[in-house]
């Protein structure tokens, strides 16, 4: 926000009339925030419901790439990546249980898709238009019970003038972070798009003292994603979404804090004494490797006083953990 101050002779008011201070008023007030936290679009400020809600643009002014960071945009919300998998905790309640098969209280949900699979929760953000955060218990208006709450993620919705984005960023560790994002109108009544992004580090916070290889480093984040809505009729839309995401890392390595001893004692190990806290000594190479994709079919059918929707979806994804090998 740039702010300046003019110094000078006084310039001639304007007359204040009744008029001008109705205008002043009218322009003064809240954005509307719309939010689908019933399952339809409603006014957050009318929704009984305990929601926080972030922008793409109020996520990009905080740096929030990936569903890890947006602890600092939404307050209450610690969300941590355990072993390759998403852990969220939310007003306190979440659970350390980490696994195939565990669903954690607070639910992940992309464009009304839930997503069951703990490691590919772990995202990247990719094409968003804004995250809802549900706070409080949650029935099964969205598919489950989830006793914390759930997290609600809306991707860009394409139209039909041509719209082209793109960034790309640099930062310590050579960490290279890109994305793009095109779409428009394909035909009269069909828009679509495609969005993918990228991330790469180059060079690992920590060394495997052993075999001498980084560790804590990202060799591979990438996701695409398509949306295609189509308008067959005014009271007809169906919307078609199609994505793909991959990530390789080795930041599930775990090593000894300073001054300790690993189990069972002491006397079995010496006391760790890395001059870097992040080095570990392992006769393997740690990391996961996850893939993740599907597709989903959305149906929106205006009745006049109804609107029906229909969510169709199907996923996959497959996830590693321990000796670094590709999924």
């Amino acid at each position: 926000m740039l702010a300046g101050v003019f110094c000078g002779q006084a310039a001639a008011q304007e007359p204040v009339t009744t008029d001008n201070v109705a205008t002043e008023k009218a322009d003064v007030g809240l954005e509307d925030i719309i939010v689908t936290a019933q399952r339809r679009s409603e006014n957050a400020q009318k929704v009984p419901i305990v929601v926080a809600t972030v922008t793409a643009k109020t996520l990009q002014a905080a740096g929030v790439l990936d569903v890890t960071s947006l602890n600092v945009a939404i307050p209450g919300l610690q969300v941590r990546n355990a072993v390759g998998f998403s852990s969220p905790n939310l007003r306190g309640v979440g659970t350390n249980q980490v696994g195939a098969g565990f669903e954690n209280p607070i639910a992940t949900y992309v464009d009304g898709v839930y997503y069951g699979s703990a490691s590919a929760s772990l995202m990247s953000f990719n094409n968003i238009e804004q995250i809802e955060v549900l706070k409080g218990p949650q029935g099964t208006l969205f598919g489950r019970n989830a006793t914390g709450g759930l997290i609600q993620v809306t991707t860009r919705e394409p139209t039909a003038t041509p719209t082209f984005m793109g960034s790309f960023s640099y930062g310590n560790y050579d960490t290279i972070h890109t994305d793009a994002y095109v779409g428009g109108g394909i035909l009269p009544n069909v828009n679509a798009d495609v969005a993918v992004q990228y991330g790469y580090q180059g060079k690992g916070w920590g060394t495997n003292l052993t075999t001498g290889r980084d560790v804590y480093k990202t060799d591979i984040d990438f996701a695409v994603r398509s949306k295609w809505v189509f308008t067959p009729g005014e009271s007809t839309k169906l919307t078609v979404i199609a994505d793909y995401s991959e990530l390789r890392s080795s930041k599930s390595a775990t090593g000894l804090i300073p001054g300790t001893y690993a189990f069972p004692g002491p006397g079995v190990v010496p006391p760790a004494t890395f001059s870097n806290p992040w080095d570990v000594e392992t006769d393997y190479q740690p990391g996961i490797a996850t893939k993740a994709g599907g597709a989903s079919l959305r149906i929106d059918q205006d009745m006049g006083d109804l609107n029906l929707v229909s969510v169709t979806a199907y996923r996959k994804s497959t996830f590693r953990c321990g000796q670094y090998l590709s999924v």
